[in-house]
């Protein structure tokens, strides 16, 4: 489902750098290659390390 609401909305927005494969999303970015893994949300610089995301509360910014 995850999968789906993703490539509809890639659509909606003509991203054409984004390809989404069953669990995994992978983005082709300007200074590298990325993936997102649907359930989790991990994210990562693909073949190196993790990549740390930090949510910060709007309240915060």
């Amino acid at each position: 489902m995850r999968a789906a609401l993703l490539r509809e909305t890639c659509r909606l927005l003509t991203l054409d750098n984004v390809e989404v494969k069953q669990q995994n999303t992978f983005i082709e970015g300007s200074l590298a290659q990325y993936a997102v893994h649907l359930g989790s949300a991990q994210a990562s610089v693909r073949n190196r390390l993790a990549l740390a995301i930090t949510a910060v509360h709007s309240q915060h910014r």
